[in-house]
């Protein structure tokens, strides 16, 4: 495949009479008028480097790089080097050389002497090409088309085939490879006979040079079309691929049916009457069955079949919406059912050759079908434009996924089901994978190379190859799924275009089936022109990793490396050559790279890292090849840079570039202002001490109080408990005394004995109250479990109590645990009075070292209906109301208040308010308003509810939105403003109490 390259692809001439690879991977083109360099993506012209003795003559005549990475140029005014950016001249009027110089490499007497890598020796004779390789003399006779040869140039190639040029009978560019010869001229790729110079690069890629049309490039074909190109000329494309029995393959394209059987094709066309319905042979979805009967869709013109070579219309299967809809997808079930996706809906064909439609009506949000497959289970997965994915098991919609179940889009087509029940469906924004119930992604965020993808097909060596309009990707399968994990975050594409043998990078992908696997493992993928065959078992993917090479090193604008300036040297010790910056320096460091490419250089990726500044990798952008760094610190530095080619190899080690940041402390800024740090420091860490010294302080004297409140509480109890054990033994001296019948005396007494046990309760509370050492949440927990026992063990309620396993002894404040414990209590006095729970839960969990209690159960002790003020003590009624629908939605709150303000009211009822009343409504008002409340309704008091009515009628905005309301809407607002419950208004507008609510 030959490619061509020339001044308008940035050589300085398109005569081109050396050419010649350097070992970091430059191509290097010596032209008639300069020299010139090129990484895969930018020429850097060098004009005056080459100068001698008469200005202005930049001709090149060859070009050479020696063992020590030396590139000689041989001019006609001598010889220039440049080692490192750094050029050295030698010309023939010199001190070295005195006279002009013939050639450096041919021996005009006997031919043209070549050197290999590998040991050999060629040497090329009059009929004759003979090579040396170690003892062994081995001679192939030149082909009889070459006359006279007279070899100018020549080259070795990756594969080991040996490329000459020179000026044969008929001039052309020859390949000698395994002694047989093949010669390429204009038919094959040249663009001219003038052929001057060739060279081979380590990418397999050869380069031709030519006295008047640049360079013509010869590659490697990854890939190759077919049916690209109609009879009359045109482009044909390739909509839809599918296999047959008998190793046959089937194209749906828009010129036709295209049949590939035994290595030719065969075009079928429609030879009955166009007034049959045929008239545009826009063929879009094909599918040959297990009968050997192949169907296939028509752009707006149904289903058809091929019998006899001709086209035959099922009509049967236009179920009444006429000719004018499209087939957009083909299969069939492990049943024989054939099913049918189109622009209208889903079509089912049985094995019995019945037509019927599926409801998509019913079942579907979307009536177009993008693409059907089937599961292992026989199940089949639907996409739709617009309504998402649809699981369909035993006629029944098991599953629907859309948008907010995790998929990037709503218009879904399903591409490949894995064995395991993997489906891998595109969205046009990213890949879907979805396993089980979890949907994943995974877009270009993550390396994809495109979001779109026609099909994904996997071939024998677990890749996955898919088409897009930008080309062809692959991708590894592995890598796809641990990214839909989450076990990475990043996976390696590779990239073909057109540079790699495509007819048009551009594919097609809108019908099912889309591309086809054959059993010699070629995939066929459609195309916008031509079908793009690829033999996956030759793995003709680039294999050489890119050579990264840093170009450019700019330190706050100025240049510190390349272009000529000195390279930085070794460090003592080390092999690791380090650029040393001034003090001061390094503000903004800008650093550019390239890595050299030449099989899709614009589809190379970068990764790098700044080893002591970055913690990890960064990925370059696209078509990005320069990395800014800004605010470094003082200390030893290693910017690293990798590269991946377009075909997803990365190169094997990183290219680093090593600096240091030097500085004398005492000379920069940060000395004085270390000064000025200290003084500070010195400053804060005394007030710390200071304000440490206060806190303690006062912690002793909040000790001390609470200490004194404590002894307080003591006496206050000592004295209450006296005062009740006092009033319990002089009530047991008159039962001694009372000489009356005995049940009367047992009954007082047991009501004695129970006020000695909840006086020993109380005993034991206050002594744990007043306790220090119960000031723990191990002993609040304790406490409270003994409490809820208590409280619980005379009632029919069950108690459960779930703490952790092991309670930590943390520090409690003294007054927060009694606080908790009488919280605790208060819940559950209610819950035993005012609910009807048959459980209760006793829960504590610790968050950030605070002790926390929550209450569980059967909701029977939450209020149904709340009364709520709007002046409340510290909290407005208003956010009470929000809180409190946050905490109970299922609460129904009414806002009984003074307050009749507009305002007020409506930021009432947003924030969640049912009902709004005023406080001079009656009693009987107020209880009708809680049952309405409760039954659904909404009650207002006459003057709020024709206040909201008059806010309804207030003229709209200028360019605001038309917010009128129905006739129906308008009577029913007359009616509450008119202070009717809602019974009543459904009662006489004819309708249900629901309706007026809502």
């Amino acid at each position: 495949m030959a490619g061509c390259v020339t001044t308008e692809d940035g050589l300085p001439q398109d005569s081109v009479r050396a050419i010649v690879q350097t070992h970091d991977g430059y191509l290097w083109i010596g032209t008639s008028d300069g020299l010139a360099r090129c990484d895969g993506m930018n020429f850097r012209v060098y004009r005056g480097a080459l100068e001698m003795s008469q200005p202005g003559n930049d001709q090149v005549c060859e070009l050479a790089e020696d063992g020590e990475h030396c590139l000689w140029v041989r001019t006609p005014d001598g010889i220039a080097a440049v080692r490192d950016g750094q050029w050295e001249r030698f010309p023939c009027r010199g001190p070295l050389l005195h006279g002009p110089i013939q050639t450096c490499c041919a021996d005009l007497m006997a031919g043209v002497w070549l050197g290999m890598r590998d040991g050999q020796t060629w040497l090329s004779t009059p009929g004759v090409l003979e090579c040396w390789a170690g003892d062994r003399l081995r001679r192939y006779p030149i082909d009889p088309s070459i006359t006279s040869p007279s070899f100018d140039d020549a080259s070795c190639d990756r594969a080991g085939a040996l490329w000459l040029t020179g000026c044969f009978a008929y001039p052309k560019v020859v390949e000698v490879y395994k002694g047989h010869f093949r010669m390429f001229g204009l038919r094959e790729g040249m663009t001219s006979t003038d052929v001057r110079c060739v060279a081979a690069d380590r990418e397999g890629s050869v380069w031709v040079g030519t006295g008047d049309h640049g360079l013509v490039r010869f590659k490697p074909r990854a890939f190759s079309s077919v049916l690209a190109t109609t009879n009359n000329g045109s482009k044909r494309q390739v909509y839809s691929v599918a296999p047959g029995d008998a190793g046959r393959l089937w194209f749906g394209t828009r010129a036709g049916l295209v049949l590939l059987q035994n290595g030719r094709f065969r075009t079928f066309t429609n030879d009955a009457d166009p007034a049959d319905g045929f008239v545009e042979q826009s063929i879009r979805s094909v599918l040959e069955d297990r009968t050997g009967r192949l169907w296939f869709g028509l752009y707006g013109d149904g289903l058809f079949t091929l019998r006899n070579g001709c086209f035959l219309r099922e009509t049967a299967a236009d179920l009444g919406w006429g000719e004018a809809w499209t087939v957009t997808a083909l299969v069939q079930d492990f049943e024989s059912n054939l099913w049918i996706g189109s622009t209208d809906g889903l079509i089912r064909r049985s094995a019995s050759g019945c037509f019927s439609l599926v409801s998509v009506r019913v079942h579907f949000a979307c009536p177009r079908i993008l693409g059907i497959k089937l599961a292992p289970d026989g199940s089949r997965l639907l996409g739709t434009d617009g309504g998402g994915l649809y699981h369909i098991l035993h006629g029944v919609v098991a599953q629907h996924l859309t948008t907010r179940d995790g998929l990037l889009s709503d218009s879904a087509t399903p591409l490949c089901v894995e064995p395991d029940g993997t489906l891998w469906i595109d969205t046009d924004l990213g890949l879907n994978r979805i396993r089980g119930k979890q949907v994943r992604a995974v877009t270009t965020r993550q390396g994809l190379f495109d979001n779109t993808a026609y099909c994904l097909v996997e071939d024998a060596f677990g890749n996955y190859w898919a088409s897009c309009n930008r080309g062809i990707w692959r991708v590894r399968k592995s890598g796809l799924n641990a990214v839909a994990d989450g076990r990475k975050n990043w996976v390696d594409c590779a990239w073909f275009g057109a540079g790699d043998g495509l007819a048009s990078p551009e594919a097609n992908g809108e019908c099912q089936p889309t591309a086809a696997r054959t059993a010699d493992g070629r995939l066929w993928l459609p195309m916008t022109r031509g079908c793009a065959t690829i033999n996956t078992t030759l793995g003709r993917a680039n294999p050489v990793p890119p050579q990264v090479v840093i170009e450019q090193v700019k330190v706050d604008g100025e240049i510190v490396f390349g272009d000529g300036c000195a390279r930085p040297r070794p460090a003592s010790g080390t092999g690791t050559p380090r650029l040393h910056l001034a003090q001061g320096r390094a503000r903004e460091m800008e650093i550019s790279y390239t890595a050299n490419s030449f099989i899709g250089p614009k589809e190379v990726q970068y990764k790098f890292r700044l080893k002591g500044w970055d913690k990890d990798w960064q990925r370059a952008a696209w078509g990005r090849r320069v990395a800014v760094s800004t605010g470094l610190q003082p200390g030893d530095y290693t910017f690293e840079v990798e590269a991946c080619n377009s075909h997803g190899v990365w190169s094997q080690a990183a290219t680093p570039f090593a600096f240091s940041l030097v500085t004398e402390f005492t000379q920069t800024m940060w000395f004085p202002v270390s000064l000025v740090c200290a003084g500070v420091l010195f400053g804060a860490v005394f007030l710390s001490w200071r304000l440490r010294w206060q806190h303690r302080v006062l912690m002793l004297e909040r000790e001390k109080s609470f200490a004194n409140e404590r002894t307080r509480t003591a006496r206050d109890l000592h004295d209450d408990l006296g005062t009740s054990l006092t009033g319990l033994a002089l009530e047991l001296d008159v039962i001694r005394a009372d000489g009356r019948d005995g049940a009367q005396s047992a009954q007082r007494l047991a009501e004695a004995a129970s006020r000695t046990r909840t006086l020993a309760e109380r005993m034991r509370e206050v002594v744990w109250a007043v306790n220090p050492r119960c000031d723990t949440v191990s002993s609040l927990a304790t406490f409270l479990e003994q409490q809820a026992g208590h409280l619980l063990r005379s009632t029919a309620i069950r108690n459960r109590v779930e703490f952790p396993k092991d309670v930590p002894s943390l520090p409690l404040d003294g007054e927060a645990h009694g606080q908790l414990a009488l919280g605790v209590r208060e819940a559950l006095t209610n819950v035993i009075r005012h609910s009807q729970a048959g459980e209760v839960v006793l829960s504590l969990n610790l968050e950030k070292g605070k002790p926390g209690g929550s209450r569980g159960g059967q909701r029977c002790g939450m209020p149904d209906v709340v009364l709520m003020d709007i002046h409340l003590p510290g909290l407005s009624g208003i956010e009470c109301v929000a809180r409190l629908k946050g905490l109970l939605p299922q609460t129904q709150i009414i806002m009984l208040t003074i307050e009749e303000d507009s305002e007020q009211v409506f930021e009432s009822l947003k924030a969640g308010a049912a009902g709004y009343l005023v406080k001079h409504a009656t009693p009987e008002e107020i209880l009708e308003a809680v049952g309405e409340v409760h039954r659904g309704g909404a009650p207002m008091s006459s003057y709020i509810a024709r206040m909201v009515v008059s806010a309804f009628r207030q003229p709209d905005p200028p360019g605001g939105d038309d917010l009128r309301l129905s006739r129906r809407e308008e009577d029913t607002l007359r009616l509450l403003a008119r202070g009717h419950r809602s019974k009543e208004i459904a009662d006489e507008l004819g309708i249900s109490a629901t309706t007026v609510n809502t």
